[in-house]
């Protein structure tokens, strides 16, 4: 007997960023970045039931460059 399970994955997933950067000197910048990740998944098996789950994942970034 063969416990493994065929599963059928499908779901929506969107990310977008936006930032901005300001430069200080010829050679320093600046900068800001905000990002959001959406996950939406519906799993499928043979011998079970089906499972529904999402999250969301933000991140903000800060940011310090230097040009050379």
């Amino acid at each position: 007997m063969n416990d493994i399970q065929e599963q059928n994955h499908s779901g929506r997933d969107t990310y977008f960023s936006e930032g901005s950067e300001f430069e200080v000197s010829d050679s320093i910048f600046i900068g800001i970045e905000y990002s959001q990740f959406r996950i939406k998944e519906t799993e499928q098996g043979t011998y079970s039931a089906d499972v529904t789950y999402s999250d969301k994942i933000n991140d903000l970034s800060l940011v310090l460059g230097w040009a050379f």
